[in-house]
């Protein structure tokens, strides 16, 4: 799913160009990259405890992406039922604007098409995996 969003989902960029998120992310291309490590790394290599995990000799704070959790007695993360991944940057153009509602609304579809979430028509609650918003903020360049 993440990498489907940053690399994969496309649209409209300068002079009739196709781009994807990697293409606009500045400055905050890397935020997600160390939960994707963590995750990613060898299990003898990593200690997945919350809000810390231990890579190696290097301490990573994954408190922000990992909510919903449980724990061993330990303290180690065995699951999760909420995990977020940050899609940010500025707007700095009225095209950049444009570019991000349309992969919004990519992402949106992309989303309802794989049945990733879904509407409980019984409890009007959502049933799914996946809570989505692109962080965007203004700016006057």
């Amino acid at each position: 799913m993440y990498d489907t969003i940053s690399n994969n989902i496309t649209f409209k960029g300068p002079n009739g160009t196709t781009q994807t998120f990697q293409n606009i992310c500045e400055p905050f291309c890397g935020i997600n990259e160390m939960l994707i490590k963590g995750l990613t790394t060898p299990t003898f290599l990593v200690d997945r405890y919350y809000p810390i995990f231990k890579i190696i000799v290097y301490d990573v704070n994954i408190g922000k992406f990992i909510f919903k959790r449980s724990q061993d007695e330990h303290g180690r993360l065995t699951g999760s039922k909420l995990m977020v991944f940050y899609y940010t940057t500025f707007v700095d153009s009225d095209e950049k604007k444009l570019q991000l509602d349309e992969l919004d609304h990519k992402v949106v579809e992309y989303v309802y098409e794989q049945k990733l979430l879904t509407i409980d028509p019984e409890n009007q609650g959502f049933n799914g995996v996946i809570f989505y918003h692109i962080f965007a903020a203004s700016v006057n360049p």
